[in-house]
């Protein structure tokens, strides 16, 4: 590996194998959720108040980015967070830190609720339908039949789904960074630097399906069960399931899986972290693709407080390269404002975002250019700029 190689991998180890702000945000939408399905099942009144503010913090930090991490650590100020978190929040982050889970949460997590976190992920199951089965501690033919009419799954997918033996399938920003931050504590543990043998990630755009298959070369010093108990102490976000010299089985606290096995033959291509990085990792920040903006802004004309060009040049001097200007009153207006010394016009343009027709106008903020997401979805972007 080149110097320059060199260099760009000790930027991925100061900064790539942060946990992620999502891993910090699970554990709080996983109490909130648990707090309220709980008291659904046993008939009692759920704790709103603690619940909202559970909600609102997690969604206040969700991200895949390792601001949480920086903050906890000093390396960030309160200005890395988007909001400024209550002393009980700031104690669960650092909890989470530490184990990552908390002891409230441990609390809940009889097989049982583990059984209504999967089934909160199919479209159709409301809250109460769920707190129902764990009332029951099970599926009955009642529910199941119910289910079936309002998630239009089949009984046995559903059935899988509560036993934990359906495939889960999961967006690779939420396991590429968190599975090479693992296998980064194995190599520092092994003091050298590894080559993995791992299928095919996709391009990190794609769904990843099942568990994650790992190859690691033989011949450590140490053993992979020792390499793994080491691991997932300074990680943990991670537990083992089963692990001996030969093979292990590990959860990540979103629920995915890693399989390790020791090769003791030449099997597929091997690569390092850096290079699983650059193909599995689309959010992978390195310079060559950065490029920064903010995707929902109010101007005056709706419920903001700033004119469309003060914003602009505010957002240009903090950064970003582009606006997208989400105002809620579309009624048919025209504008024209100065930025970079460029006049950029943009119209009336409408696009559905929950349900709520609103204008949607991307201004970029170097170079004149104004894309309008139009009813039909089409772009006037120029090709130069799509490219």
């Amino acid at each position: 590996m080149g110097n320059s190689d060199q260099r760009e991998l000790q930027v991925l180890e100061s900064d790539y194998f942060r946990p992620r702000d999502f891993e910090y945000a699970q554990p709080l939408y996983d109490l909130a959720y648990l707090l309220e399905v709980d008291a659904l099942a046993k008939n009692e009144d759920a704790p709103e108040y603690r619940t909202f503010a559970l909600w609102k913090a997690a969604l206040s930090i969700d991200g895949y980015t390792g601001n949480v991490s920086r903050w906890l650590d000093g390396t960030g100020g309160d200005s890395v967070l988007d909001y400024e978190p209550s002393q009980r929040i700031r104690n669960y982050l650092r909890t989470i830190a530490e184990s990552g889970s908390l002891p409230e949460l441990d609390e809940l997590r009889s097989p049982a609720h583990e059984r209504c976190l999967r089934l909160r992920a199919v479209r159709g199951l409301g809250i109460k339908h769920i707190a129902k089965a764990l009332s029951h501690d099970g599926l009955t033919d009642e529910w199941l039949n119910s289910a079936v009419q309002t998630t239009s799954l089949s009984k046995e997918h559903l059935v899988a789904i509560w036993r934990g033996t359906h495939e889960s399938t999961w967006e690779a920003a939420h396991i590429v960074p968190p599975l090479l931050r693992f296998l980064n504590r194995i190599d520092l543990e092994r003091q050298e630097l590894g080559l993995w043998c791992i299928p095919d990630l996709g391009n990190g755009l794609d769904a990843i399906e099942g568990k994650v298959q790992v190859g690691l070369n033989s011949g450590s010093r140490k053993s992979l069960k020792q390499l793994c108990r080491t691991a997932t102490k300074e990680d943990p976000f991670f537990r083992i399931e089963k692990v001996t010299d030969e093979r292990g089985s590990l959860v990540h606290r979103l629920g995915w899986k890693i399989v390790i096995e020791v090769l003791k033959e030449q099997s597929g291509p091997k690569r390092t972290l850096l290079e699983l990085a650059a193909q599995a990792d689309a959010l992978w920040n390195s310079e060559k693709n950065r490029c920064l903006g903010d995707l929902h802004t109010h101007t005056n004309w709706s419920d903001g407080a700033a004119a469309l060009q003060t914003m602009g040049e505010a957002a240009k001097q903090n950064g970003l390269k582009y606006l997208a200007v989400s105002s809620t009153d579309w009624k048919p207006r025209r504008m024209a404002i100065e930025a970079n010394s460029s006049c950029i016009f943009a119209g009336k343009s409408l696009s559905v975002h929950a349900g709520v027709v609103f204008p949607l106008t991307m201004v970029w903020l170097d170079g004149g250019v104004a894309v309008s997401a139009i009813a039909t979805a089409r772009l006037d972007l120029p090709n130069a700029r799509a490219s």
